[in-house]
């Protein structure tokens, strides 16, 4: 179909339209005019539409995951420890901190001993005193690690209450509770130490008697030995 209108300046001007029918009533072959529209503009929208595509966004790749953690620093804490009798234990611990200083729990560490002739340690850490002298207590994750110092002394108060317990018949006291064990100065019946180990106190006057209500004497028999002089 072609149209030819007039414009001002007189010139007639030809134009190209494309017409849209659509079949009317449902019957076959009968079309009724829809829309004209010039075949120049519908090319152009054509065009546009085949420049920007299918309107599709493309999602954005996901973010690159995190790097492991690796183990960098592991400190052992305390970091040093003094042992007054042997057989005494110290408890270590360790801090495993990764590259960006986080703390890494459950991590498995390795514990060793520089010497274990003077103390050992075990895979949870508790260092036991086995003879006079000094160590370095090593917790190592992988390739780093982290160490203290233990020193390990004999007590010479033990010494001393060893030679009472012998001189005054310590086998028959009424409680002779840890006395020649390995447990510490301070635990052994009647004996109080101060921070450092050192006895401070001996009390093995007796026991008190729930049932007859009086204080049993402790049995001691024999002379004090010169050790306690």
């Amino acid at each position: 179909m072609q149209s030819r209108r007039l414009p001002e300046h007189g010139r007639a001007r030809t134009h190209r339209w494309h017409t849209r029918r659509r079949r009317e009533g449902g019957g076959p072959g009968r079309l009724k005019a829809g829309f004209a529209m010039p075949v120049m503009t519908v090319v152009a929208i054509a065009m546009l539409i085949l420049s920007c595509g299918d309107g599709t966004v493309e999602p954005a790749p996901p973010p690159a995951p995190p790097p492991a953690p690796v183990a960098t620093t592991v400190t052992v804490s305390p970091g040093s420890a003094t042992l007054t009798a042997l057989g005494g234990t110290a408890r270590f611990t360790a801090e495993v901190r990764d590259q960006n200083g986080q703390v890494m729990a459950g991590v498995g560490v390795a514990w060793s001993s520089s010497d274990t002739l003077v103390a050992r340690v075990d895979n949870a850490g508790l260092a036991t005193g086995v003879a006079e002298g000094a160590a370095t207590i090593t917790a190592a994750v992988g390739e780093v690690s982290g160490t203290a110092e233990i020193t390990t002394v004999e007590n010479p108060d033990r010494a001393a209450l060893v030679a009472l317990y012998a001189a005054t018949d310590g086998p028959n006291w009424v409680d002779n509770t840890n006395w020649l064990t390995d447990a510490p100065l301070g635990e052994w019946y009647g004996i109080d130490t101060d921070a450092a180990g050192r006895v401070v106190r001996i009390d093995l006057s007796g026991r008190y008697n729930e049932a007859t209500f009086r204080t049993d004497r402790h049995g001691l028999s024999g002379q004090i030995p010169p050790e306690l002089g």
